[in-house]
């Protein structure tokens, strides 16, 4: 698998918790190879996210939304990207409370929180790959 890295840095990169990348290779019997994969696929996976997103909330299709960022949270969770958690948190949160203004507002800070996670996830060695 290309740009894999090392799971356990001896530091956090901007963005993904280090504690949470090491929780998930134990959970995965440290089989690097299952990690990279996760971790790729996750990476893969963003744009389209974040489209589906846009268009669910401008759409205004709250329970799909919803759905969505549950993913989105989950699966950020899971790599320790807690900017995306707590940013993608309170998009869900303001669509289940109706408040479209602030949805819209701080789906743009979860757009920011996203690109930091990739960069911090480019930066360890990690990288989008192509499926075939």
């Amino acid at each position: 698998m290309s740009g894999s890295a090392s799971l356990l840095p001896q530091h956090a990169a901007s963005g993904v918790t280090t504690s949470a990348l090491q929780r998930l290779a134990e959970d995965m019997d440290n089989d690097q190879e299952v990690v990279d994969g996760f971790v790729s696929d996750y990476l893969d996976l963003l744009d389209g996210r974040l489209s589906t997103l846009s268009l669910l909330l401008s759409s205004r299709d709250d329970d799909a939304a919803v759905v969505s960022l549950l993913s989105l949270e989950t699966t950020s969770a899971m790599i320790g990207a807690t900017d995306v958690v707590s940013t993608a948190h309170a998009v869900r949160m303001a669509v289940e409370a109706r408040q479209y203004t602030e949805a819209d507002r701080t789906f743009a800070q979860l757009v920011a929180a996203v690109d930091g996670v990739r960069a911090s996830l480019v930066s360890q060695g990690y990288g989008t790959s192509s499926k075939g």
